[in-house]
C-alpha cells in the first residue's frame, strides 16, 4: 500500500472477520493519506451460495489489486474460481494479515519478531493452531522421507 499510495492505483479489501476488512482500510488510509481504496467487505463467507457469490462480485467496483483474506487455500481455491469474473487486475491472498493491520490479532514483542519466534509466540496465544502446526511437521516429514526415499531406489 506504501508503494501505491501516490500512484494511479486503486485497492480493495475482501474478507476476514466481520467489519475486519473494513477497520483494515481505514487503519491503512489512515497511515497511508493518498491510498485510493475502492472496495472493502468482509460480508463474503467461502462456503456462501453461488448467487450471493455472483452479488458480491457485480457489485465490487473495478480494482487494480484486490487483497483477499480467507485463510489458506481458500483465498486461492477462490481467487482461482472466480478471478475472470472479477473487476481486477490482480487478486492476492493475504491469509490473516488483516487481522493484524486491523489490530484485531496483536503482534509478537519485537524481540520475539527479531528472533524469528513470532509463531511459537501465536501457538501460545492461539492454541487452536496446534493441529495445523503438527499437521506441517508432519508434511514436512513425509516430504524428506520421499525424498531420500527416491535418492536410495
Amino acid at each position: 500500500c506504501r508503494a501505491v499510495e501516490e500512484k494511479p492505483i486503486t485497492v480493495g479489501f475482501l474478507g476476514a472477520g466481520p467489519a475486519v476488512a473494513e477497520q483494515t482500510a481505514e487503519c491503512l488510509k489512515r497511515k497511508y493519506p493518498g491510498l485510493k481504496v475502492t472496495f472493502a467487505s468482509s460480508e463474503f463467507v467461502v462456503h456462501s451460495s453461488e448467487s450471493h457469490n455472483y452479488e458480491l462480485i457485480t457489485k465490487m467496483p473495478a480494482t487494480d489489486i484486490l487483497f483477499v483474506a480467507f485463510g489458506s487455500p481458500k483465498q486461492e481455491t477462490w481467487i482461482h474460481e472466480n478471478l475472470d469474473k472479477l473487476p481486477v487486475k490482480v487478486a492476492i491472498g493475504v491469509g490473516g494479515a488483516f487481522d493484524f493491520l486491523s489490530g484485531k490479532v496483536k503482534r509478537a514483542p519485537l524481540w520475539v519478531q527479531n528472533l524469528g519466534f513470532e509463531w511459537l509466540f501465536r501457538l501460545i496465544v492461539q492454541p487452536w493452531r496446534l493441529k495445523r502446526q503438527v499437521s506441517l511437521i508432519q508434511f514436512i516429514f513425509l516430504v524428506v522421507q520421499e525424498r531420500f526415499k527416491i535418492n536410495n531406489v
